[in-house]
C-alpha cells in the first residue's frame, strides 16, 4: 500500500479532477513502472502501468496511461464503491517531490 495523507501530500495547486488524475497516475507510474503481471496465459509479463506523452491527430499534446489494478473478488457481490476493492500493489512512500 502507498499510504496517502490527503491534507499534506496532494499538492495544494491541484484544483480539478483532471489534475488529480494526472498527479495520481504520474505518482503511481513513478512508484510502480517496473512492476509487472501476467495478463494472459502464455504471454509475456506486462507493466501494471505505462505512460507516454503524444501528439494526437488534432495536434493536442496528450498524457496517455494504461493501468491495471487487481480487484478483490468480493467486488462481485459487494456493496462498496468499485475503488474500495482495489488491492494494494506494494508498500511504498510517495516521493517528496510529488507532494509539492
Amino acid at each position: 500500500m502507498t499510504a496517502l495523507n490527503k491534507s499534506t501530500q496532494i499538492p495544494a495547486g491541484i484544483t480539478t479532477l483532471e489534475e488529480i488524475i494526472a498527479w495520481s497516475l504520474l505518482t503511481f507510474y513513478n512508484l510502480q513502472k517496473n512492476t509487472k503481471y501476467l495478463e494472459a496465459d502464455d504471454s509475456a509479463l506486462v507493466p501494471i502501468i505505462t505512460c507516454q506523452q503524444g501528439l494526437a491527430a488534432d495536434k493536442t499534446e496528450r498524457l496517455i496511461f494504461r493501468v491495471s489494478l487487481e480487484l478483490d473478488p468480493a467486488f462481485i457481490t459487494g456493496t462498496l464503491k468499485l475503488w474500495d476493492y482495489a488491492k494494494e500493489v506494494a508498500t511504498t512512500t510517495i516521493p517528496a517531490d510529488y507532494t509539492t
